[in-house]
């Protein structure tokens, strides 16, 4: 299920210097490299979309869900790659499908939590459980570098910081989604989200 290789070196006709002046300015020795944990095409726009509209970026995106991946994988520049990796620890874990794609994690969610909130019980119904592999972000050998880290995976942010530091010591932002109450069981929250 790998699609195309992004190539970093840029096209003479492609070349974004000749359409953006802060690139032209910057002369940068390759595009930027994001990485897109929960790639998950639902919701508002993407915030490195304008990066991707002027090619000035490469993307590795990761996203389990099958029909996720395939709205991706159909709609993706060349500069896009999409991965069914389930980013994680590099342990076994169990997939939660939930009634909402959006909420689908490898935690479970917490039906007492949810129901404070209109609609969130309903959204997070499970609707499959399935034992899955998780791979290391340090271990992703797809993944050649790393400036721009997304990271939107429903409670799991924690584990994929914590087995990622080598490709995190290089990332110039990470942009992450962070829970100030446990929707999912065993969630960490915004204070325990600091890493030693």
């Amino acid at each position: 299920m790998v699609t195309s290789s992004p190539s970093a070196a840029l096209a003479p006709s492609a070349s974004p210097a000749d359409t953006d002046p802060l690139w032209a300015l910057l002369a940068p020795e390759r595009l930027t490299t994001i990485v897109d944990i929960g790639a998950n095409p639902v919701g508002a726009d993407l915030p490195y979309q304008p990066l991707l509209e002027k090619r000035l970026c490469r993307l590795f995106g990761f996203e389990p869900q099958r029909a996720a991946l395939a709205e991706l994988n159909a709609r993706k520049s060349e500069r896009e790659t999409y991965l069914p990796y389930v980013v994680g620890n590099g342990e076994q874990a169990r997939l939660r499908e939930c009634a909402s794609p959006g909420m689908t994690s490898l935690l479970e969610p917490d039906r007492h939590m949810l129901k404070h909130f209109p609609g969130f019980l309903e959204w997070g119904h499970v609707v499959a459980d399935s034992r899955i592999e998780t791979r290391k972000l340090d271990d992703i050998t797809e993944i050649d570098a790393m400036d721009y880290l997304k990271c939107d995976v429903q409670g799991s942010e924690l584990a994929i910081f914590q087995s990622g530091r080598r490709r995190l010591a290089d990332a110039v932002i990470i942009q992450t989604e962070v829970s100030f109450l446990p929707l999912y069981k065993k969630q960490p929250v915004s204070s325990l989200l600091r890493l030693p």
